[in-house]
């Protein structure tokens, strides 16, 4: 099944919701789903990636993880404009 193509803005707007809606609310300050970045895919693998979430005692980085694992087998992103030539 192809993946939808979406903005990676769009993608880190839904990745922001899902772990929102997880999240401790003492790390509502603290913790932060990184931006997705492109990346010319390897196989069936999506085109984009995140940094590596910061470490939380509150395993924000587990929901955070588990958030990039659900939309990569549903999205891709937009490649940028240099990689379209």
């Amino acid at each position: 099944m192809a993946r939808e193509i979406i903005t990676a803005a769009k993608l880190h707007t839904l990745l922001e919701r899902d772990f929102q809606e997880a999240r401790a609310a003492e790390c509502a300050s603290l913790c932060r789903v990184p931006m997705p970045l492109f990346r010319a895919p390897a196989g069936d693998s999506p085109n984009w990636f995140i940094g590596t979430p910061l470490h939380c005692p509150r395993y924000c980085h587990k929901l955070i993880l588990r958030a990039v694992e659900k939309y990569s087998a549903i999205y891709d992103i937009e490649p940028p404009a240099a990689a379209r030539r």
